[in-house]
């Protein structure tokens, strides 16, 4: 199965505290990442978020929020995949 581009976005790493590192494992699932975005409202659960270094992650949850300076941001709890898809990109 391959992989078609939606969007290319600039990110920052979140800390995955213990409330949603202990509710994840309640809920059986895995946290391994959750990074930061400007907005993204097609951002939806199972799409899969391939990183500059070749590392893939299932989204198994998004937020959409207000950052400390009021503006709108997404955050993306991911799930690292071990069976890595193949990528094309969409031409703009």
């Amino acid at each position: 199965m391959a992989l078609i581009e939606v969007t290319k976005a600039y990110y920052s790493n979140r800390t995955v505290g213990y409330n949603r590192l202990y509710a994840a494992m309640g809920a059986n699932c895995k946290v391994d990442k959750i990074v930061r975005i400007w907005h993204e409202s097609r951002a939806r659960t199972e799409q899969i978020v391939g990183f500059e270094n070749g590392e893939q992650y299932k989204v198994t949850a998004v937020q959409h929020l207000k950052d400390d300076n009021n503006l709108s941001v997404t955050d993306l709890t991911l799930e690292r995949i071990e069976e890595l898809y193949e990528k094309h990109a969409v031409d703009s």
